[in-house]
């Protein structure tokens, strides 16, 4: 992982009043490429659950939840929890999607308990926080044996930003990733900005 050279800008504070200023204006923070790879995890996961009985995702820096809103469409059955550690994006969440779940809390301490959810999708978050080893651990702790971890992130040097505060490389999300159990998917997405992987927890969960 590179360390880039901007300062740490990424609190509460500052994701509060970037939402509020987009509110209204249409901005979307997600991309469909990144969209399909949660679907196609989702269905990897599901493979194992034909009934869909208790499945649940975890959007771990959630937004205004459309990918959740998007998911919902193909996959009505399943349980959609959003998680976002700023204020104001939970309250708007919670005044739009009122038959999803928030809650407010860091992606590097969730406070859920352990193998709560199928599938867990962290998606451009990672690049944001101070030690994403400690957050993809976290997020591995609170996925279920046989549910699958799904995370993006921008590529190094590709997609530059005064809010990231790391860059990878697909050895780097190798890496980071490897540790909790097999790799079911990896690749280049949102034309070359962006890499995305999927973990599957092995039945012996990893802590």
């Amino acid at each position: 992982m590179k360390r880039t050279e901007n300062p740490q800008i990424n609190e509460p504070s500052y994701w509060d009043d970037q939402y509020r200023a987009e509110q209204g204006q249409g901005k979307q923070r997600f991309d469909y490429d990144r969209l399909d790879f949660v679907l196609n995890q989702m269905r990897d996961v599901g493979q194992y659950f034909p009934d869909y009985d208790g499945l649940s995702i975890l959007d771990a820096g959630c937004g205004s939840a459309e990918l959740l809103s998007h998911v919902h469409a193909v996959f009505p059955m399943w349980k959609k929890i959003g998680l976002d550690f700023s204020p104001a994006v939970i309250e708007f969440c919670r005044k739009y999607n009122p038959h999803f779940n928030f809650k407010c809390a860091d992606v590097c301490e969730t406070g859920f308990r352990d193998g709560t959810f199928y599938l867990v999708h962290c998606g451009e978050t990672l690049e944001h926080v101070d030690d994403p080893e400690m957050a993809v651990a976290e997020l591995a702790r609170i996925t279920s044996e046989k549910g699958n971890v799904v995370i993006s992130v921008p590529f190094q040097d590709k997609n530059p930003s005064t809010e990231h505060v790391w860059e990878f490389t697909i050895p780097d999300v190798v890496a980071l990733l490897e540790p909790y159990g097999d790799i079911t998917d990896l690749r280049v997405v949102a034309n070359g900005l962006s890499i995305m992987a999927g973990v599957k927890i092995p039945m012996e969960h990893k802590k």
